[in-house]
């Protein structure tokens, strides 16, 4: 479990608000669509990405809402008197009273603290190691490029451009000669939402390879232990242990190109292969 501290009441009301007008709204679509069954949406396939349409506002729900948004508004607080959040709250204060950089272990719930310089060092090698410098004019032939994607789609209303949001490290504690040798992994946060896309059409042209070729594949964990509990006399089995390094910065674009070019035949190719390879032009922001 995570030890989270209380909100202050402002944060809380705030935060409340806008999960209530989350449920309103999805109610009044759901309620919208239910009274008027004659209206169809000519929208296609939308990959999950959400509407930004406001619904239309429904009578027979005004009631409900104007009273579910009076709770709201005559919502109390009390302190509460607990040593353990007493003792969060303390702790919050001396992590914003400090000067270090708090950063996360990869593997482990560790947190290490770093001085700034030191942390900078660490991200600018971890930078310099798998990428190199860009020009503002590629970021923005990226961005046009994924725009015309959303537009061939119909979905440039709901997806959103990609958010420069800064490159960070987590420490790999459990690595041999730590703290010795101090190993980091980098975080790239700045993803495009074309991904999302990619990832949806991949998924379902991998699902129709393994059903067709009764492959074996895990997706996650629960499935790889739910297969490690039925191989019988596992005493007479042999597993090896193997790390992956630096696996997706080995991917070369001509590799990239013959797999997705034998995977996509028959799946639309020639505009899902574009989609794929949108997104091997990664952008870190450091």
């Amino acid at each position: 479990m995570k030890n989270i501290p209380l909100p202050d009441n402002r944060e809380y009301v705030k935060q409340l608000i806008d999960k209530t007008e989350n449920v309103i709204k999805r109610m009044r679509w759901k309620a919208f669509f239910h009274l008027h069954p004659e209206v169809t949406s000519e929208q296609g396939e939308t990959y999950g990405f959400k509407s930004r349409k406001t619904p239309p506002q429904i009578s027979e729900l005004a009631k409900f809402e104007e009273e579910l948004l009076r709770v709201i508004e005559n919502i109390q607080f009390r302190e509460v008197k607990s040593k353990f959040i007493h003792r969060l709250r303390e702790d919050v204060k001396t992590i914003k009273k400090s000067k270090h950089i708090f950063v996360p272990a990869d593997k482990t719930n560790n947190y290490y603290t770093l001085e700034k310089e030191e942390y900078n060092n660490l991200v600018k090698d971890s930078v310099t190691s798998k990428y190199k410098l860009a020009s503002d004019s590629d970021t923005r032939k990226i961005r046009e490029t994924e725009k015309r994607i959303a537009e061939q789609i119909h979905l440039e209303d709901r997806i959103e451009t990609m958010a420069q949001q800064q490159a960070f490290i987590t420490i790999k504690d459990h690595k041999d000669n730590f703290p010795n040798r101090v190993q980091c992994r980098l975080i790239n946060p700045a993803k495009s939402e074309i991904g999302i896309i990619s990832k949806s059409i991949l998924d379902r042209i991998n699902n129709s390879i393994v059903k067709r070729n009764n492959v074996r594949q895990w997706k996650n964990t629960q499935s790889v232990i739910e297969w490690f509990k039925s191989i019988p006399d596992k005493r007479s089995c042999t597993f090896f242990l193997f790390d992956v390094v630096e696996f997706y910065p080995s991917i070369s674009e001509k590799l990239l190109k013959d797999a997705f070019g034998w995977l996509v035949v028959g799946f639309d190719g020639a505009f899902k292969l574009n989609v794929y390879l949108r997104q091997k032009y990664r952008f870190l922001f450091y």
